[in-house]
């Protein structure tokens, strides 16, 4: 079992050797929220529009979005995007800002409550000789012990998931929390 903790592209690989095949699963993290200092931040209209044609084009097995403004805009994306892909909103935020996945029709969604009001939104699929779940997340942009209690339960969370479990999402790090790079930095 692994825990993979994602920043930009992840591929995740496995299979089972003795078969000399293996299957790849492809992941697309995106905070679709834009930077002002005044006004509204949230992507809306043709910016969602954008997104879409983004995602058509890089064609991942899997989408994790943060920083939408209701779980309507994944409906939005998803319309956009077709049969190719379905799609789920965090419902019942505490925060002004939820998740959505998207992932092609084979997966199965789930709604993770977490004890800060927030939610992320896993999503299970078997990828070679097992199940994978990727869990899409935004950690608290202002509370660091408020972002360690959240992974703590993700975590927790994880260790009760069979197969490999990825983290992809806005995890809002401190800089000088952020592992170093180097040849275990990585599986």
């Amino acid at each position: 079992r692994r825990h993979v903790l994602g920043f930009g592209r992840v591929q995740l690989r496995r299979g089972k050797l003795r078969e000399g095949r293996s299957s790849r699963v492809r992941i697309l993290t995106w905070n679709i929220g834009r930077v002002y200092l005044l006004g509204e931040s949230r992507a809306a209209g043709p910016a969602l529009d954008h997104v879409a044609g983004v995602i058509a084009d890089l064609a991942p097995d899997v989408v994790a979005l943060q920083e939408l403004k209701d779980a309507g805009q994944v409906d939005r994306i998803v319309d956009l995007l077709g049969p190719r892909y379905r799609g789920v909103g965090a419902d019942h935020s505490r925060s002004d800002r939820v998740v959505g996945m998207l992932a092609k029709p084979a997966a199965e969604f789930e709604q993770v409550p977490i004890a800060s009001g927030r939610r992320a939104i896993a999503v299970r699929m078997t990828n070679g000789g097992g199940p994978t779940h990727v869990a899409g997340i935004h950690f608290d942009a202002f509370d660091a012990g408020r972002r360690q209690r959240e992974a703590a339960e993700l975590v927790a969370w994880a260790e009760r998931r069979g197969g490999d479990v990825v983290f992809a999402g806005d995890f809002n790090f401190d800089p000088g929390l952020c592992p170093p790079r180097g040849p275990d930095a990585r599986t």
